[in-house]
């Protein structure tokens, strides 16, 4: 090879690590405190204590008095004020996280979306979202007014009458159903991995169909592995 084209070789050789050293260097960002308002004047306190029932509804995916009955099955105020006695209070309070678990899981928003709504940076929101998941299944697991229960005879006649009030062909509809696929968390185990996976969503999902009553609480329930495409 030529002096020349050897120089050439070293020169282009030298550019490219120029330039994958500059690709190496990334600027990390982040959502910070100074741009978010604080909790108490957060777009969510706003909505829990000014928002008519409509707006409630339409963003939590419960009336007040249903989000009120939850709050109470979670939280124990004896607990809170114990828990407060002894160490800083947090950013934001027990209806405060129930709604922001609400936002998380009835919506596809990202964590620094529900950052902006409530007025916490991302760390505090995985924290909140994190606990929040632990205490619903640990509360609700073996509370009765969780519990999914196939009505009987009676209920069934009610609902049918219920339903045929409003559709008055209808005679013998007790319910409705309706499917909705869940992510699930990993698993190491490969092939159980594989089970799970679904190739639509590019993600390891769970298929559920849900039976509801008109009342809007479930019947009945049934989960599949997802089928992978």
């Amino acid at each position: 090879m030529l002096p020349s084209s050897r120089k050439k070789l070293r020169q282009l050789l030298l550019l490219v690590l120029l330039i994958h050293a500059h690709n190496s260097v990334r600027n990390r960002t982040k959502l910070h405190r100074s741009a978010l308002l604080s909790p108490s004047q957060s777009p969510w306190e706003r909505l829990y204590h000014h928002g008519d029932a409509s707006s409630f509804l339409l963003m939590t995916g419960l009336t007040r008095s249903a989000f009120c009955s939850l709050h109470a099955a979670l939280f124990d105020n004896n607990i809170q004020r114990l828990v407060a006695r002894r160490g800083r209070p947090g950013l934001l309070n027990s209806a405060a996280q129930l709604g922001l678990f609400l936002f998380f899981i009835g919506s596809t928003m990202g964590i620094k979306h529900l950052c902006m709504i409530f007025g916490v940076v991302p760390s505090v929101c995985s924290d909140v979202i994190n606990k929040m998941l632990r205490l619903v299944v640990t509360k609700l697991k073996r509370n009765p007014l969780a519990r999914v229960r196939f009505p009987d005879a009676g209920k069934m006649a009610h609902f049918a009458r219920l339903i045929q009030s409003r559709e008055p062909a209808t005679d013998d509809v007790i319910g409705f159903m309706d499917g909705l696929a869940l992510t699930s968390e990993c698993t190491s185990e490969d092939i159980e991995q594989n089970a799970m996976y679904n190739g639509y969503h590019s993600d390891t999902m769970v298929n559920n169909i849900f039976a509801y009553g008109p009342d809007g609480k479930v019947l009945t329930s049934s989960w599949s592995r997802a089928v992978r495409s």
